[in-house]
Protein backbone atom coordinates (compact mmCIF):
# COMPACT_ATOMS: atom_id res chain seq x y z
CA UNK A 1 0.00 0.00 0.00
CA UNK A 2 1.25 3.20 -0.79
CA UNK A 3 2.16 6.47 1.34
CA UNK A 4 -0.58 8.01 -0.23
CA UNK A 5 -3.13 5.51 -0.08
CA UNK A 6 -2.26 4.94 3.23
CA UNK A 7 -2.83 8.99 4.22
CA UNK A 8 -6.19 8.66 2.57
CA UNK A 9 -7.16 5.40 5.07
CA UNK A 10 -5.56 7.89 8.09
CA UNK A 11 -7.84 10.63 6.83
CA UNK A 12 -10.91 8.29 6.34
CA UNK A 13 -10.25 6.66 10.04
CA UNK A 14 -10.17 10.33 11.66
CA UNK A 15 -13.12 11.53 9.30
CA UNK A 16 -15.12 8.55 10.78
CA UNK A 17 -13.98 9.16 14.54
CA UNK A 18 -15.11 12.75 13.93
CA UNK A 19 -18.05 12.45 12.56
CA UNK A 20 -19.00 9.91 15.18
CA UNK A 21 -18.00 12.24 18.23
CA UNK A 22 -19.73 14.68 16.13
CA UNK A 23 -23.04 12.68 16.31
CA UNK A 24 -22.47 12.20 20.07
CA UNK A 25 -22.27 15.71 21.03
CA UNK A 26 -25.29 16.25 19.19
CA UNK A 27 -27.28 13.64 20.78
CA UNK A 28 -26.75 14.14 24.15
CA UNK A 29 -27.73 17.59 24.34
CA UNK A 30 -30.87 16.45 22.15
CA UNK A 31 -32.08 13.97 24.33
CA UNK A 32 -31.71 16.16 27.35
CA UNK A 33 -34.07 18.60 25.47
CA UNK A 34 -36.73 15.63 24.49
CA UNK A 35 -36.44 15.13 27.97
CA UNK A 36 -37.23 18.88 29.27
CA UNK A 37 -39.74 19.18 26.46
CA UNK A 38 -41.51 16.37 27.72
CA UNK A 39 -41.65 17.67 31.22
CA UNK A 40 -42.44 21.55 30.53
CA UNK A 41 -45.55 19.89 28.49
CA UNK A 42 -46.89 18.28 31.25
CA UNK A 43 -46.67 20.87 34.03
CA UNK A 44 -48.24 23.36 31.31
CA UNK A 45 -50.95 21.08 31.07
CA UNK A 46 -51.21 20.39 34.87
CA UNK A 47 -51.07 24.23 35.35
CA UNK A 48 -53.63 24.70 32.51
CA UNK A 49 -56.30 22.73 34.58
CA UNK A 50 -55.05 24.06 37.72
CA UNK A 51 -55.77 27.31 36.49
CA UNK A 52 -59.30 26.43 35.13
CA UNK A 53 -60.01 24.65 38.42
CA UNK A 54 -59.34 27.53 40.53
CA UNK A 55 -61.25 29.90 38.15
CA UNK A 56 -64.53 27.72 38.51
CA UNK A 57 -63.94 27.37 42.72
CA UNK A 58 -63.60 31.61 42.31
CA UNK A 59 -66.45 32.09 40.03
CA UNK A 60 -69.00 29.96 42.63
CA UNK A 61 -67.87 31.75 45.44
CA UNK A 62 -68.37 34.75 43.87
CA UNK A 63 -71.54 34.00 42.78
CA UNK A 64 -72.28 32.99 46.67
CA UNK A 65 -71.34 36.32 47.74
CA UNK A 66 -73.81 37.45 45.92
CA UNK A 67 -76.42 35.32 47.42
CA UNK A 68 -75.23 35.98 50.56
CA UNK A 69 -75.93 39.84 49.98
CA UNK A 70 -79.41 39.44 48.73
CA UNK A 71 -80.31 37.04 51.57
CA UNK A 72 -78.86 39.58 54.25
CA UNK A 73 -80.40 42.54 52.60
CA UNK A 74 -84.51 40.17 53.32
CA UNK A 75 -82.88 40.02 57.35
CA UNK A 76 -83.06 36.11 56.38
CA UNK A 77 -86.36 36.14 56.31
CA UNK A 78 -87.59 32.81 55.61
CA UNK A 79 -90.22 33.40 52.84
CA UNK A 80 -88.05 36.23 50.84
CA UNK A 81 -84.94 33.33 51.71
CA UNK A 82 -86.77 30.95 49.39
CA UNK A 83 -88.06 32.92 46.75
CA UNK A 84 -84.36 34.24 46.70
CA UNK A 85 -83.13 30.52 46.94
CA UNK A 86 -85.27 29.54 43.84
CA UNK A 87 -84.52 31.91 41.28
CA UNK A 88 -80.93 31.79 42.67
CA UNK A 89 -81.13 27.78 41.50
CA UNK A 90 -82.82 28.85 37.79
CA UNK A 91 -79.87 31.38 36.90
CA UNK A 92 -77.59 28.81 38.17
CA UNK A 93 -77.51 25.62 36.89
CA UNK A 94 -74.44 24.56 38.05
CA UNK A 95 -75.94 24.75 41.99
CA UNK A 96 -77.84 21.88 42.81
CA UNK A 97 -79.20 22.61 46.03
CA UNK A 98 -78.77 26.01 48.34
CA UNK A 99 -80.36 25.96 52.09
CA UNK A 100 -79.19 27.76 55.27
CA UNK A 101 -77.84 26.03 58.55
CA UNK A 102 -77.39 26.71 62.00
CA UNK A 103 -73.85 28.82 62.00
CA UNK A 104 -70.63 26.64 62.32
CA UNK A 105 -67.98 28.61 59.81
CA UNK A 106 -66.17 31.49 61.49
CA UNK A 107 -66.49 34.72 59.34
CA UNK A 108 -64.75 35.59 56.43
CA UNK A 109 -63.64 31.59 55.84
CA UNK A 110 -65.40 29.22 53.62
CA UNK A 111 -65.51 25.19 53.66
CA UNK A 112 -65.11 22.80 51.40
CA UNK A 113 -66.24 19.20 51.76
CA UNK A 114 -65.19 16.29 49.88
CA UNK A 115 -66.50 15.31 46.21
CA UNK A 116 -69.34 12.94 45.86
CA UNK A 117 -71.18 10.93 43.50
CA UNK A 118 -74.85 11.82 42.91
CA UNK A 119 -76.14 9.90 40.07
CA UNK A 120 -73.89 10.37 37.05
CA UNK A 121 -72.85 13.92 38.74
CA UNK A 122 -69.96 14.23 40.80
CA UNK A 123 -70.12 17.13 43.20
CA UNK A 124 -68.65 19.31 45.85
CA UNK A 125 -70.33 20.44 49.19
CA UNK A 126 -69.72 24.47 49.64
CA UNK A 127 -70.73 26.54 53.07
CA UNK A 128 -69.96 29.97 52.96
CA UNK A 129 -71.01 32.29 56.78
CA UNK A 130 -73.50 34.77 56.64
CA UNK A 131 -71.76 37.75 58.17
CA UNK A 132 -73.72 39.59 61.02
CA UNK A 133 -76.36 36.28 60.59
CA UNK A 134 -76.41 32.90 62.77
CA UNK A 135 -76.67 31.28 59.43
CA UNK A 136 -74.07 29.31 57.06
CA UNK A 137 -75.28 29.28 53.48
CA UNK A 138 -74.98 25.43 52.16
CA UNK A 139 -75.03 25.12 48.67
CA UNK A 140 -73.92 21.75 46.59
CA UNK A 141 -72.36 22.21 43.06
CA UNK A 142 -71.88 20.26 39.88
CA UNK A 143 -68.35 19.26 38.89
CA UNK A 144 -69.12 18.83 35.20
CA UNK A 145 -67.71 21.83 34.16
CA UNK A 146 -64.33 20.50 35.69
CA UNK A 147 -64.32 17.23 34.20
CA UNK A 148 -64.97 18.06 30.78
CA UNK A 149 -62.20 20.73 31.28
CA UNK A 150 -60.04 17.89 32.33
CA UNK A 151 -61.38 15.48 29.52
CA UNK A 152 -60.76 17.96 26.64
CA UNK A 153 -56.63 17.32 27.67
CA UNK A 154 -54.69 14.67 25.47
CA UNK A 155 -51.55 13.70 26.50
CA UNK A 156 -50.54 10.81 23.55
CA UNK A 157 -52.64 7.91 23.86
CA UNK A 158 -51.95 6.20 26.70
CA UNK A 159 -51.46 9.44 29.24
CA UNK A 160 -53.61 10.67 31.78
CA UNK A 161 -54.58 13.72 33.44
CA UNK A 162 -56.42 13.49 36.83
CA UNK A 163 -57.13 15.77 40.30
CA UNK A 164 -57.38 14.58 43.69
CA UNK A 165 -58.57 16.50 46.91
CA UNK A 166 -57.00 17.22 49.69
CA UNK A 167 -57.58 14.07 51.16
CA UNK A 168 -56.34 11.86 48.47
CA UNK A 169 -59.77 10.98 47.03
CA UNK A 170 -59.82 11.15 43.23
CA UNK A 171 -62.49 14.00 42.09
CA UNK A 172 -61.88 13.81 38.13
CA UNK A 173 -60.02 10.98 36.02
CA UNK A 174 -59.57 7.56 34.83
CA UNK A 175 -58.53 4.80 37.55
CA UNK A 176 -56.71 2.34 35.22
CA UNK A 177 -53.46 1.62 35.04
CA UNK A 178 -50.79 2.94 33.25
CA UNK A 179 -47.36 0.88 34.41
CA UNK A 180 -44.89 1.16 37.58
CA UNK A 181 -44.69 4.16 39.44
CA UNK A 182 -40.82 4.10 38.14
CA UNK A 183 -41.42 3.94 34.40
CA UNK A 184 -44.27 7.02 34.47
CA UNK A 185 -43.43 10.22 34.05
CA UNK A 186 -45.63 12.87 36.17
CA UNK A 187 -46.08 16.07 36.88
CA UNK A 188 -48.10 17.62 39.97
CA UNK A 189 -49.49 21.23 40.11
CA UNK A 190 -51.28 22.54 43.34
CA UNK A 191 -54.81 23.74 42.65
CA UNK A 192 -54.30 27.45 45.15
CA UNK A 193 -57.05 27.87 47.53
CA UNK A 194 -58.55 24.23 47.44
CA UNK A 195 -56.15 21.95 48.25
CA UNK A 196 -56.21 20.04 45.47
CA UNK A 197 -54.06 18.34 43.21
CA UNK A 198 -53.53 17.87 39.21
CA UNK A 199 -51.49 15.09 38.10
CA UNK A 200 -50.55 14.68 34.71
CA UNK A 201 -48.94 11.11 33.98
CA UNK A 202 -47.77 9.29 31.03
CA UNK A 203 -45.84 6.36 30.26
CA UNK A 204 -41.76 6.94 29.93
CA UNK A 205 -42.15 5.02 26.73
CA UNK A 206 -44.31 6.96 24.95
CA UNK A 207 -43.47 10.51 27.25
CA UNK A 208 -39.87 9.87 25.92
CA UNK A 209 -40.53 7.98 22.79
CA UNK A 210 -38.51 11.00 20.77
CA UNK A 211 -35.41 10.12 22.92
CA UNK A 212 -35.33 6.50 22.13
CA UNK A 213 -35.44 7.12 18.16
CA UNK A 214 -32.54 9.31 18.65
CA UNK A 215 -30.24 6.92 20.45
CA UNK A 216 -31.59 4.23 17.49
CA UNK A 217 -30.88 7.17 15.05
CA UNK A 218 -27.42 7.78 16.38
CA UNK A 219 -26.27 4.13 16.33
CA UNK A 220 -27.40 3.86 12.87
CA UNK A 221 -25.16 7.04 12.36
CA UNK A 222 -22.42 5.70 14.26
CA UNK A 223 -22.45 2.31 11.57
CA UNK A 224 -23.07 3.54 8.52
CA UNK A 225 -20.97 6.94 8.28
CA UNK A 226 -21.89 7.43 4.57
CA UNK A 227 -25.39 8.72 5.58
CA UNK A 228 -24.02 11.56 7.86
CA UNK A 229 -25.81 14.40 5.73
CA UNK A 230 -28.90 12.69 5.71
CA UNK A 231 -29.13 11.87 9.02
CA UNK A 232 -27.90 15.08 9.94
CA UNK A 233 -30.97 16.81 8.40
CA UNK A 234 -33.22 14.27 9.34
CA UNK A 235 -32.32 15.32 13.21
CA UNK A 236 -32.09 18.54 12.58
CA UNK A 237 -36.30 18.59 11.45
CA UNK A 238 -36.71 16.89 14.70
CA UNK A 239 -35.41 19.37 16.74
CA UNK A 240 -37.09 22.15 14.67
CA UNK A 241 -40.53 20.11 15.04
CA UNK A 242 -40.04 19.97 19.01
CA UNK A 243 -39.00 23.89 19.29
CA UNK A 244 -42.49 25.18 17.17
CA UNK A 245 -44.74 22.53 18.95
CA UNK A 246 -42.92 24.19 22.22
CA UNK A 247 -43.31 27.74 20.57
CA UNK A 248 -47.24 26.83 19.57
CA UNK A 249 -47.65 25.34 23.15
CA UNK A 250 -46.39 28.93 24.58
CA UNK A 251 -48.65 30.57 22.10
CA UNK A 252 -51.56 28.74 23.02
CA UNK A 253 -51.18 29.14 26.80
CA UNK A 254 -50.49 32.78 26.29
CA UNK A 255 -53.94 33.25 23.98
CA UNK A 256 -55.56 31.21 26.92
CA UNK A 257 -54.44 33.47 29.37
CA UNK A 258 -55.74 36.70 27.27
CA UNK A 259 -58.56 34.93 26.40
CA UNK A 260 -59.62 34.28 30.39
CA UNK A 261 -58.36 37.32 31.65
CA UNK A 262 -60.41 39.73 29.11
CA UNK A 263 -63.60 37.72 29.69
CA UNK A 264 -62.78 38.53 33.72
CA UNK A 265 -62.98 42.09 33.19
CA UNK A 266 -66.15 42.21 32.27
CA UNK A 267 -68.17 40.49 35.06
CA UNK A 268 -65.13 42.35 37.44
CA UNK A 269 -66.11 45.68 36.04
CA UNK A 270 -69.77 45.46 36.32
CA UNK A 271 -69.64 44.03 39.84
CA UNK A 272 -67.15 46.86 40.60
CA UNK A 273 -69.51 49.52 38.95
CA UNK A 274 -72.76 47.95 41.18
CA UNK A 275 -70.89 48.04 44.98
CA UNK A 276 -69.70 51.31 44.04
CA UNK A 277 -73.08 52.25 43.36
CA UNK A 278 -74.58 50.79 46.43
CA UNK A 279 -71.73 52.66 48.61
CA UNK A 280 -72.34 56.03 47.15
CA UNK A 281 -76.01 55.05 48.37
CA UNK A 282 -77.37 55.78 44.96
CA UNK A 283 -79.97 53.13 46.33
CA UNK A 284 -80.12 54.51 49.20
CA UNK A 285 -78.50 54.72 52.93
CA UNK A 286 -76.58 51.75 54.22
CA UNK A 287 -76.50 50.70 57.23
CA UNK A 288 -72.68 50.54 59.41
CA UNK A 289 -72.98 47.02 58.75
CA UNK A 290 -74.15 47.01 55.17
CA UNK A 291 -71.47 49.94 54.05
CA UNK A 292 -68.52 47.76 55.60
CA UNK A 293 -69.78 43.91 54.61
CA UNK A 294 -70.08 45.80 50.76
CA UNK A 295 -66.39 47.62 51.28
CA UNK A 296 -65.07 44.43 51.45
CA UNK A 297 -66.87 42.92 48.53
CA UNK A 298 -65.44 46.06 46.72
CA UNK A 299 -61.96 45.43 48.35
CA UNK A 300 -62.09 41.89 47.11
CA UNK A 301 -63.26 42.79 43.58
CA UNK A 302 -60.41 45.27 43.13
CA UNK A 303 -58.01 42.28 44.13
CA UNK A 304 -59.42 40.12 41.20
CA UNK A 305 -58.82 43.27 39.13
CA UNK A 306 -55.36 43.44 39.86
CA UNK A 307 -54.50 39.76 39.11
CA UNK A 308 -56.29 40.08 35.86
CA UNK A 309 -53.69 43.16 34.60
CA UNK A 310 -51.31 40.99 36.18
CA UNK A 311 -52.06 38.31 33.75
CA UNK A 312 -51.97 40.49 30.92
CA UNK A 313 -48.78 42.17 31.92
CA UNK A 314 -47.49 38.47 31.84
CA UNK A 315 -48.53 37.50 28.33
CA UNK A 316 -47.58 40.86 26.65
CA UNK A 317 -43.76 40.54 28.72
CA UNK A 318 -43.82 37.10 27.17
CA UNK A 319 -44.76 37.94 24.01
CA UNK A 320 -42.31 41.65 23.76
CA UNK A 321 -45.11 43.60 23.58
CA UNK A 322 -44.52 45.31 27.05
CA UNK A 323 -43.63 48.94 25.55
CA UNK A 324 -41.04 51.10 27.65
CA UNK A 325 -40.58 54.70 26.91
CA UNK A 326 -37.30 56.14 28.73
CA UNK A 327 -37.35 59.68 29.66
CA UNK A 328 -35.05 61.54 32.30
CA UNK A 329 -36.77 61.10 35.99
CA UNK A 330 -36.35 62.09 39.36
CA UNK A 331 -36.07 59.08 40.67
CA UNK A 332 -36.69 60.75 44.30
CA UNK A 333 -39.70 62.87 43.25
CA UNK A 334 -41.02 59.55 41.59
CA UNK A 335 -40.58 57.63 45.06
CA UNK A 336 -41.92 60.32 47.44
CA UNK A 337 -45.15 60.46 45.19
CA UNK A 338 -45.56 56.97 45.38
CA UNK A 339 -44.75 56.41 48.93
CA UNK A 340 -47.45 59.32 49.90
CA UNK A 341 -50.04 57.49 48.08
CA UNK A 342 -49.20 54.02 50.05
CA UNK A 343 -49.66 55.92 53.11
CA UNK A 344 -53.63 55.16 53.63
CA UNK A 345 -53.32 51.58 52.82
CA UNK A 346 -50.30 51.63 55.31
CA UNK A 347 -52.78 53.56 57.60
CA UNK A 348 -55.28 50.74 57.50
CA UNK A 349 -52.93 48.11 58.02
CA UNK A 350 -51.70 49.59 61.49
CA UNK A 351 -48.02 49.73 59.62
CA UNK A 352 -45.59 52.31 59.87
CA UNK A 353 -44.20 53.65 56.35
CA UNK A 354 -40.89 55.61 56.20
CA UNK A 355 -38.90 57.22 53.45
CA UNK A 356 -35.64 57.76 53.54
CA UNK A 357 -33.27 59.75 50.92
CA UNK A 358 -29.62 60.99 50.30
CA UNK A 359 -29.75 64.56 51.86
CA UNK A 360 -27.56 65.40 48.45
CA UNK A 361 -29.13 66.68 45.54
CA UNK A 362 -29.27 63.45 42.90
CA UNK A 363 -29.01 63.13 39.11
CA UNK A 364 -32.10 62.37 36.95
CA UNK A 365 -31.92 58.57 35.38
CA UNK A 366 -33.19 57.34 32.16
CA UNK A 367 -36.14 55.35 32.59
CA UNK A 368 -39.66 54.51 31.46
CA UNK A 369 -41.53 55.43 34.95
CA UNK A 370 -44.60 54.36 34.93
CA UNK A 371 -43.02 51.08 34.65
CA UNK A 372 -40.66 51.64 37.31
CA UNK A 373 -43.65 52.88 39.26
CA UNK A 374 -45.72 49.39 38.84
CA UNK A 375 -42.44 47.67 39.87
CA UNK A 376 -41.57 49.50 42.82
CA UNK A 377 -45.53 49.57 43.60
CA UNK A 378 -45.18 45.70 43.87
CA UNK A 379 -42.52 45.83 46.18
CA UNK A 380 -44.50 48.33 48.81
CA UNK A 381 -47.83 46.68 48.19
CA UNK A 382 -45.88 43.66 49.10
CA UNK A 383 -44.26 44.87 52.28
CA UNK A 384 -47.30 46.52 53.90
CA UNK A 385 -49.93 43.04 52.88
CA UNK A 386 -47.61 40.82 54.65
CA UNK A 387 -46.47 42.76 57.29
CA UNK A 388 -47.72 42.44 61.01
CA UNK A 389 -49.68 45.29 62.87
CA UNK A 390 -48.04 47.97 64.18
CA UNK A 391 -44.82 46.50 61.75
CA UNK A 392 -42.42 49.04 59.83
CA UNK A 393 -41.96 49.45 55.96
CA UNK A 394 -38.87 51.83 55.31
CA UNK A 395 -37.91 52.95 51.31
CA UNK A 396 -34.51 54.12 51.29
CA UNK A 397 -33.04 55.57 48.66
CA UNK A 398 -29.36 56.30 47.70
CA UNK A 399 -26.54 56.77 45.02
CA UNK A 400 -23.75 54.92 44.98
CA UNK A 401 -21.25 55.61 42.89
CA UNK A 402 -22.80 55.46 39.24
CA UNK A 403 -25.85 53.45 40.68
CA UNK A 404 -28.77 54.15 42.65
CA UNK A 405 -29.96 51.62 45.16
CA UNK A 406 -33.13 51.49 46.18
CA UNK A 407 -34.16 49.32 49.01
CA UNK A 408 -37.59 48.36 50.97
CA UNK A 409 -37.39 47.12 53.97
CA UNK A 410 -40.35 45.90 56.04
CA UNK A 411 -40.66 43.84 59.50
CA UNK A 412 -43.36 41.14 57.79
CA UNK A 413 -43.46 37.28 57.55
CA UNK A 414 -40.56 36.97 56.02
CA UNK A 415 -39.69 33.99 53.15
CA UNK A 416 -38.71 30.72 54.10
CA UNK A 417 -34.96 30.03 53.65
CA UNK A 418 -35.22 27.14 50.96
CA UNK A 419 -37.98 28.83 48.67
CA UNK A 420 -35.93 31.60 47.88
CA UNK A 421 -34.39 30.42 44.47
CA UNK A 422 -37.96 30.66 43.33
CA UNK A 423 -38.96 33.67 44.33
CA UNK A 424 -38.63 35.76 41.03
CA UNK A 425 -40.52 32.72 39.22
CA UNK A 426 -44.43 32.79 37.77
CA UNK A 427 -46.94 31.67 40.53
CA UNK A 428 -44.73 31.26 43.50
CA UNK A 429 -45.89 31.80 46.91
CA UNK A 430 -44.18 31.03 49.99
CA UNK A 431 -45.98 28.25 52.44
CA UNK A 432 -46.03 31.10 55.08
CA UNK A 433 -48.33 33.61 52.84
CA UNK A 434 -50.70 30.84 51.28
CA UNK A 435 -51.56 30.16 55.11
CA UNK A 436 -52.29 33.93 55.73
CA UNK A 437 -55.04 33.59 52.91
CA UNK A 438 -54.01 36.82 51.40
CA UNK A 439 -55.41 36.95 47.38
CA UNK A 440 -52.95 36.59 44.79
CA UNK A 441 -51.56 34.62 42.17
CA UNK A 442 -47.66 34.84 42.84
CA UNK A 443 -47.04 36.98 39.62
CA UNK A 444 -46.31 40.29 40.96
CA UNK A 445 -42.32 39.30 41.48
CA UNK A 446 -42.26 38.21 38.12
CA UNK A 447 -43.07 41.12 36.26
CA UNK A 448 -41.01 43.54 39.02
CA UNK A 449 -38.06 41.49 38.12
CA UNK A 450 -38.45 41.62 34.13
CA UNK A 451 -39.14 45.21 34.72
CA UNK A 452 -35.71 45.73 36.43
CA UNK A 453 -34.29 43.73 33.56
CA UNK A 454 -35.28 45.66 31.03
CA UNK A 455 -33.59 49.13 33.16
CA UNK A 456 -30.61 46.99 32.91
CA UNK A 457 -30.63 46.83 36.88
CA UNK A 458 -30.59 44.09 39.44
CA UNK A 459 -32.97 43.50 42.26
CA UNK A 460 -31.79 41.13 45.03
CA UNK A 461 -33.48 39.46 48.10
CA UNK A 462 -32.93 38.93 51.55
CA UNK A 463 -35.55 37.59 54.10
CA UNK A 464 -35.43 35.64 57.65
CA UNK A 465 -38.73 33.93 58.34
CA UNK A 466 -40.55 35.70 60.98
CA UNK A 467 -38.54 38.39 60.98
CA UNK A 468 -39.05 41.09 57.39
CA UNK A 469 -37.74 41.41 53.63
CA UNK A 470 -35.38 43.50 52.36
CA UNK A 471 -35.68 44.11 48.21
CA UNK A 472 -33.03 45.88 46.68
CA UNK A 473 -33.44 47.13 43.20
CA UNK A 474 -30.37 48.98 41.87
CA UNK A 475 -30.39 51.05 38.59
CA UNK A 476 -27.18 52.22 36.10
CA UNK A 477 -27.04 55.92 36.29
CA UNK A 478 -27.69 56.70 32.79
Amino acid sequence: MSRERLYIWILAIAGGLIFIFSNLFWLLPFIEDVERAAERYQLEIARRVSTQTQFFLEKRLRELSLLVVDILEVNVQRAAVEKIEKKFLERHPEFLTVSLTPSQLPPDQYFLGPVERQQDLKTILIKVPLIYADFDLKTVVDLSEVVAAVSQERIGRLGRVRIFDGQGNLVVGETRELGPPGKILTATIAVPGLGWQVLVEDPIIEAHANKFKAIRLAAILILVGMAFVAILVWSFRKILMIALRERQLHRAKSEYLALMAHQLRTPLAATKWNIKTLLDADWGPLTKKQKKFLERSYESNEQMVKLVDDLLNIIRIEEGRFGYKFVKTDLAQLLEKLVTGFRQQAKQARVVLFFRRSKKPLPKVSVDPEKLNMALSNLLDNAIRYNHPQGKVEVNLEKINNQFRIAVKDTGVGIPAKQMNRLFSKFFRADNVVKLQVAGFGLGLYIVKNIIDRHGGQIAAESKEGQGSIFTVVLPLR
